[in-house]
């Protein structure tokens, strides 16, 4: 191939890079060509939409029975892990969650929050009003009283709780609208719960 740096060189390149083949030295300098001429991006798509044609044309041909039989035993010898999510400490920068999450027992900490209360986050990096976690209280604990800035979803997945003179037990629901106020709730023998953030306050006229 002709050196870079002359249209025919580049074009030339350009065609190489839209295939995907162009070596990587190459590839830089005629990018950074791209950054000065507006005109070869311009023909670099056209080109890339002419591969993609191309590939797009050609009738798919399925392997030989053999080949298939070695491609997949080959595949089964070194199988790709699937990624676990990231979780994130208070005090580090946060994403924004996947689309698919999960959440994995065994990766995911107890965090205490207070005297014989803890909670585990299972949506880190979650946005106030999209989060999800697990409250711990211990056998006569209590999470003492706080305003809704968000409603708040709050199932019973195991024990008891008393909350504004209620008893909930497992399979109970309560809501607490956004802009409300829970007074003090307690667990006299223990709970867990399951908490889920809802839309924001809406503000009045």
């Amino acid at each position: 191939m002709k050196k870079l740096g002359t249209l025919e060189a580049d074009l030339e390149a350009a065609a190489l890079h839209a295939l995907g083949a162009l070596p990587e030295d190459e590839r830089r300098e005629l990018e950074a060509a791209f950054a000065r001429t507006p005109e070869l991006r311009e023909e670099l798509a056209a080109l890339r939409a002419v591969a993609t044609d191309l590939a797009l044309a050609v009738a798919p041909v399925p392997p030989r029975p053999e080949v298939r039989a070695r491609l997949l035993a080959e595949v089964a010898k070194d199988p790709v892990p699937a990624p676990k999510p990231v979780y994130f400490s208070p005090n580090e920068k946060r994403s924004p969650l996947p689309p698919l999450h999960f959440a994995y027992q065994d990766d995911l900490p107890w965090t205490e929050i207070g005297p014989g209360v803890e909670i585990k986050v299972l949506t880190p990096g979650a946005p106030a009003g999209s989060r999800a976690l697990l409250l711990r209280i211990a056998p006569g604990g209590t999470v003492p009283g706080h305003p809704h800035r968000f409603a708040e979803h709050c199932y019973v997945l195991s024990g008891e709780v008393r909350v504004l003179g209620e008893e909930l037990v497992p399979g109970d629901y309560h809501l607490a609208a956004a802009g409300t106020t829970h007074r003090d709730f307690t667990s006299e023998s223990g709970c867990l719960l399951l908490i889920v953030d809802g839309p924001p306050e809406q503000p009045t006229a």
